[in-house]
């Protein structure tokens, strides 16, 4: 089985006042909302 590369960088600045980096691969990702749905 291919391993997949991960996604996003690890030697980018530091997002002020978080512990993750710009353009982070291991940063939470926000819930996905569907328009329409409330």
């Amino acid at each position: 089985m291919e391993q997949k590369k991960p996604i996003g960088y690890s030697d980018t600045p530091f997002i002020p006042g978080s512990p993750y980096r710009v353009h982070d691969g291991s940063r939470p990702q926000p819930p996905v909302v569907t328009p329409g749905t409330e």
